[in-house]
């Protein structure tokens, strides 16, 4: 009895384990990547002389960095080639070329025997592909689960092989250089400990090649027998020329950053060069060239808003209809500092009020009363102040200048006036990189018409009387309200 009471037990655990396991198994195939699966990148590059290989030098990232697979960034996790591993590989190299500036040596018997790059920059990735981790690198047949296990492996293993070679390592933190709209896109996991790899700081690499650039040993006879100042030059211009091409072509910000911090170099080694002046003249030019249009292009983008506007929602004076004043406009607003702007606009006003004006005989009986109303382009111009609230999601303006109607006269003898004074105050609200506001808009037409001033003449054939339009009302003042789609919103913060 006791032996078959046993076995049912067993059978009863055995199909609870069974149970649990399926569960399980369905649980994790519906749940997000877990840390551990996601994609993990490092990146590393060799340093040396020109034209020596006794100097040998690794750099590698402090951190193994892994993307975020939350919305709106695990789109980028779909192929090797992903966008956030682009955006930190340029980083690194901005960092690099900037240690390379760093570590210039003023005192080098050969002035153009610097240290620089020796390779491009490199990079080891991994993934999880739903059964295992899979990624690039040193050959070491691993069977992990973890992308970021894998990968500190293989981080390990390269660190190793170039040690093992006569490289000197140093790990280097590269946050700084990368946009801060990408930030949020990784975290940095993984650091190298400080005792297994020394962290880069200004002159480590210049003083492990001082004794090649300074020393009066073998090395630096050897040194100066292979090396040739004139053909390293030519070598120099060659290359920052064809860096300047290949940024005219594309037009890449990184690529123009490329070619003027490798002209920065070249000209610091070479400038005095002979023969080579024209040239140099020439890269110098275009570099100025994009350098110049960069700051025009930067403050225009940063600080200038185009805004396109509909006013004449809600209009009220007496005795006119409502929505009589209506117009849509172009605008652009320059926030020229944290609490100033200034705008241009061109508009089309559909309606606009002017007179109420009676139609008299030469008796003045009054025969018929009307409306009049002008429709043309305004021209606009002005500037006020701004402030920003709640870090620049909301804008509360004030535009005040003049307009310019380019509109004919309604009546002869009117003396109304196609300058206007106008006051514009607003609210703006961020939405992303564009907005959306409110404003009322008041003019005031400079016109001298008063009531009672005769407008036109009109002489009437086979009549014994002359009927004239006289003035009931000039309407000098209007306002209403309006909106406005911003398409570029400024945030101006210093």
């Amino acid at each position: 009895m006791m032996k078959h009471r046993t076995k049912r037990l067993a059978k009863l655990m055995t199909l609870a384990v069974l149970f649990m396991t399926f569960f399980g198994t369905q649980k994790s195939f519906g749940q997000e990547n877990r840390p551990d699966e996601r994609n993990v990148v490092f990146f590393y590059q060799e340093f040396g002389l020109p034209n020596s290989s006794e100097l040998r030098i690794l750099l590698v990232s402090s951190y193994i960095y892994r993307l975020d697979a939350s919305e709106p960034y695990k789109q980028y996790a779909n192929s090797p080639s992903s966008e956030y591993r682009t955006m930190l590989s340029n980083a690194f190299g901005n960092k690099t070329e900037q240690i390379q500036r760093n570590e210039f040596n003023a005192a080098s018997s050969i002035y153009a025997n610097q240290i620089t790059t020796k390779s491009s920059v490199k990079s080891e990735w991994a993934f999880f592909d739903g059964v295992g981790a899979k990624g690039t690198g040193p050959e070491l047949y691993q069977t992990v689960r973890s992308s970021t296990t894998f990968l500190v492996n293989v981080r390990q293993a390269i660190i190793d092989q170039y040690r093992k070679k006569g490289y000197s390592v140093f790990q280097v933190d590269f946050n700084e250089y990368v946009d801060d709209k990408y930030k949020q896109t990784y975290s940095r996991i993984e650091k190298l400990s400080p005792l297994y790899v020394g962290e880069y700081t200004n002159g480590s690499m210049r003083e492990l090649a001082a004794p090649y650039q300074t020393g009066s040993n073998s090395n630096k006879k050897e040194s100066n027998q292979s090396y040739d100042p004139t053909m390293y030059c030519f070598s120099a211009m060659a290359k920052v020329e064809k860096l300047i091409a290949a940024a005219k072509e594309s037009g890449e910000e990184a690529d123009w950053k490329k070619a003027i911090n490798e002209y920065n170099l070249y000209m610091g080694g070479c400038g005095n060069s002979t023969g080579l002046l024209p040239e140099s003249a020439a890269m110098k030019a275009d570099i100025e060239r994009y350098q110049q249009l960069k700051a025009i292009g930067q403050a225009f983008d940063k600080y200038t808003m185009f805004q396109f506007g509909y006013t004449g929602l809600d209009y009220k004076t007496d005795n006119v209809n409502d929505k009589q004043f209506q117009k849509i406009a172009l605008q652009f607003s320059n926030r020229s500092s944290k609490y100033f702007h200034w705008l241009f606009e061109v508009a089309y006003v559909m309606n606009s009020p002017t007179y109420e004006v009676s139609y008299q005989n030469n008796n003045e009986v009054e025969l018929k009363t009307e409306t009049a109303n002008r429709k043309g382009v305004m021209m606009s111009a002005g500037l006020g102040p701004t402030v920003g609230l709640f870090n620049d999601r909301m804008l509360l303006f004030t535009d005040a200048g003049l307009s310019l109607f380019l509109a004919g006269k309604d009546y002869t003898e009117s003396s109304m006036g196609n300058i206007f004074l106008n006051v514009t105050p607003g609210v703006l609200f961020k939405l992303g990189s564009m907005g959306l506001g409110v404003t009322y808009e008041f003019h005031n037409n400079l016109s001298k018409d008063a009531p009672g001033d005769i407008l036109q003449f009109y002489s009437s054939q086979g009549s014994t009387y002359t009927p004239k339009i006289v003035i009931k009302k000039p309407y000098k003042d209007w306002g209403s309200f309006g909106v406005r789609l911003v398409m570029n919103f400024v945030s101006r913060k210093n």
